[in-house]
């Protein structure tokens, strides 16, 4: 099982890696405000951290929970994680103006019905999560004034010109969807 790391600003307490369900106890605080962080892991994201605390303060964005330890209180807090599945990427050639979220598009899993919207991350890049085993594909919304091309790093003679069929399955991939509009 893939473990992750942890920093925390205890003194005299060692970085700790956890895996799935594990626990790390942070003993002997005086009073105070202590800060727990998770790195960040390659091919996770990280989707929630919860602790038992009201005055706890969550940054998902830099995995940080923030808390205010008083006289005798145990504080637990958990970070979940998703595997990353499948990653679509926005490209612009010819358009050093254009910004990837104002763009979207569908993940759509054959023969399930309807496709999922995504609004395209401002840096281009989508980490997608949550999917069931099956074969998805990734179509563009109408991206008017540009010419669409589809690619991705999917196995298979022929498959890495289009973005149909990409194998979503727990232990293979995630495979890239590449969509790239060039200005006309």
């Amino acid at each position: 099982k893939d473990k992750f790391d942890f920093t925390s600003n205890v003194e005299g307490s060692d970085d700790f890696s956890l895996g799935g369900g594990e626990k790390h106890k942070l003993g002997n605080l005086v009073e105070g405000v202590y800060t727990i962080t998770e790195s960040q892991k390659e091919g996770y994201v990280l989707t929630d951290i919860y602790c038992d605390d009201e005055t706890a303060e969550i940054n998902l964005e830099t995995g940080t929970a923030t808390v205010n330890v008083s006289l005798y209180e145990d504080i637990t807090c958990t970070f979940t994680n998703e595997e990353v599945q499948l990653i679509v990427k926005k490209v612009f050639v010819g358009d050093e103006e254009a910004n990837a979220d104002d763009f979207s598009f569908t993940v759509d899993k054959q023969g399930e019905v309807p496709p999922v919207g995504y609004q395209f991350e401002a840096d281009g890049t989508n980490l997608i999560t949550g999917l069931a085993n099956g074969a998805y594909t990734v179509l563009e919304d109408s991206a008017e004034g540009y010419v669409t091309i589809y690619s991705s790093d999917q196995p298979g003679e022929g498959n890495q010109d289009n973005c149909n069929n990409i194998p979503v399955d727990n232990g293979n991939g995630p495979y890239t969807c590449t969509i790239t509009n060039t200005k006309q």
